[in-house]
Order: C-alpha cells, then sequence, then structure tokens
C-alpha cells in the first residue's frame, strides 16, 4: 500500500486475513482484515466487506475480476507536516518543527481490477490494484505544546492506491 496525506506519505507491507465463499463461479463475499506489519510513516490496521465480480466466464486458468471493499481503518501517523516554533533561551533563539502523533479512523472504500492465477486444489496467486478513499470519521492530535492546541487542525484527505500480492488456499 502507498499512503500520501498532503505532506505526509509512506509505504506499508501488510498481512491481510480474508475468510468467504464463491456464490457462484462469478460471486465471492468475504470478511477482511488488514495489518501493517512492515510500515513507514502510518501505521495501521482495518477490517470490513470484500466482494469480488468475476467476469472471465472460466475461459483459462487465469481469473480476471473488480474486488470491491468497505472497511473501517484505524491510523496512527509518526510523522506529518511538523508545526514550526521557537524556543528563547536568555543568551539565544533556537527554531524548529515538532511532530506531534496523529491518531484516526476512517471508513475505507476502494475499488480495483485484480487477476487470479488458479493452482492445483482451489488455491490462487492473485495480484490486484486498487485505488482507495478514505472518509474521515475523527482524528486526535497528541505531543502537541499547549500554545499550538487551538489551532492545530489540519484535514487529512486520505487517498491511495493498493496494489497487493495474495495467496489464497
Amino acid at each position: 500500500s502507498l499512503v500520501k496525506q498532503r505532506d505526509c506519505e509512506g509505504f506499508a507491507v501488510s498481512v491481510q486475513a480474508t475468510i468467504g465463499k464463491y456464490f457462484t463461479r462469478k460471486h465471492y463475499v468475504a470478511v477482511a482484515s488488514d495489518l501493517g506489519i512492515l510500515t513507514s510513516k502510518p501505521s495501521y490496521y482495518n477490517f470490513g466487506v470484500r466482494y469480488n465480480y468475476e467476469y472471465d466466464a472460466r475461459r483459462s486458468n487465469i481469473s480476471s475480476y473488480i474486488p470491491v471493499e468497505i472497511k473501517y481503518q484505524h491510523m496512527i501517523l509518526e510523522d506529518n507536516k511538523g508545526i514550526d516554533y521557537v524556543e528563547t533561551t536568555p543568551t539565544s533563539q533556537i527554531n524548529g518543527k515538532y511532530y506531534p502523533l496523529t491518531e484516526f479512523s476512517t471508513i475505507l472504500l476502494s475499488v480495483g481490477h485484480g487477476f487470479g492465477f488458479i493452482l492445483k486444489e482451489g488455491r490462487s496467486l492473485n495480484f490486484e490494484l486498487a485505488y482507495q478513499r478514505h472518509l474521515n470519521l475523527n482524528q486526535n492530535y497528541y505531543n502537541l505544546k499547549p500554545q499550538d492546541v487551538a489551532n492545530f487542525h489540519p484535514k487529512y484527505q486520505v487517498n491511495g492506491f493498493r496494489l497487493a500480492c495474495l495467496f489464497y488456499f
């Protein structure tokens, strides 16, 4: 997953667990969850529902499908745009930035395209590319200096693309 929030972006490797059922060859419904395990900047977890519409009609051992997901996601930004500060001592003045921790929850909407290479015994190796849009539910900020609490309310617009390699067994 690659996630970008205005002045903050990051890369994450996650583990996804999915339990689902095919209702016909074309319709797959599942509950799914992701946990970011190797993250740079945002750390996250999510859970929700997933639907795949397979449109290839068994023409080969490669399935083509459209994955759609709706999930609740919780993220923590370990770094963000930063806030300017000035620290004055009796002999000098220090200018710099500090980075408050930002925690927020979203509803994640995802639509993409995938290819599944069907293996023996009902297993498959899949590759997906999906566009993700997040709708913010709430945001909390930690480690803010008292003078910045009233004025620090950035509105994150979280959008991104997800490139996934999945193994179903």
